[in-house]
């Protein structure tokens, strides 16, 4: 097997991003944003991936909203049980968190074309014919705080949100240890881009992706994904340059294991 570099462009974004969303909560009258989250599912549960500062924050009932459905964020979600693994200091690892969602409100995300990524699934990436490349990207998905525009709705008094969603190309991706914490660290590549954020508040729990892409003649065939970290923290800020600071898979496993303990019965 060969492995090439390959532009994320080309990747299926939307495959993607129908997992991803944000978390909206009310702000003295108006609307703020949550942080990002990945619609995950773990045995027979299903519930949102996040960090676990962002779920400590939110409240037991929180508005969602999906970059590539608005009509997502019109249900409000029950999120009063979680499994948390953060120590509660700012910036500290691991920070990571699933949030589990009720039966109803699963069925009505998934009814609104939700997908919740199955955890359970092993996903290796291998050709799928002999002498075919594979090209390998990641990306992180989530929703930009600074992006955001309420707006009502009609002549009514309800108030919706817009977020702008990121799904970056990620650049130089280096794993590194910090005490017991295997972690990831990202940029975005915005060459390509033309809007590019002053911070990445709103992105805190976001997906971090692998993408793989075989190739057949340089042309692809087929796009596969995997994801392998949830973003909780942001370097170099007010800089022309943006560190973003993710859970690794490990972190990702060690989560599972510890769901799957807590509700047994629903393995």
């Amino acid at each position: 097997m060969e492995t090439v570099s390959f532009k994320l462009e080309d990747a299926t974004v939307n495959d993607v991003c129908h997992h991803v969303v944000g978390f909206v909560i009310g702000d003295g009258g108006g609307l703020k944003s949550g942080g990002s989250g990945t619609l995950v599912r773990i045995g027979k549960m299903r519930g949102i991936l996040t960090a676990g500062h962002v779920a400590q924050q939110l409240p037991d009932k929180v508005g969602i909203l999906n970059f590539l459905n608005p009509r997502i964020q019109s249900h409000e979600v029950n999120i009063a049980n979680s499994c948390v693994v953060w120590d509660g200091v700012k910036e500290h690892a691991p920070d990571i968190a699933f949030l589990k969602l009720h039966l109803v409100d699963a069925g009505a995300i998934e009814a609104q074309q939700g997908v919740f990524y199955n955890l359970d699934k092993p996903r290796e990436f291998k050709v799928e014919k002999p002498g075919n490349k594979l090209g390998l990207s990641h990306a992180i998905s989530g929703v930009v705080d600074e992006w955001k525009e309420v707006k009502q709705q009609g002549g009514s008094t309800k108030k919706y949100m817009n977020f702008g969603g990121i799904f970056g190309a990620s650049t130089d991706v280096k794993d590194f240890k910090e005490g017991n914490a295997d972690l990831t660290s990202l940029r975005i590549d915005y060459d390509k881009s033309l809007r590019v954020p002053q911070s990445y508040g709103g992105v805190s729990g976001s997906g971090l992706w692998e993408l793989c892409t075989e190739l057949e003649s340089g042309k692809p065939i087929s796009v596969r994904k995997r994801l392998c970290g949830v973003a909780f923290r942001e370097h170099d800020k007010g800089t022309d340059v943006h560190t973003i600071v993710s859970n690794s898979k490990s972190a990702i496993a060690s989560l599972v294991h510890e769901v799957k303990e807590k509700w047994p019965a629903e393995v």
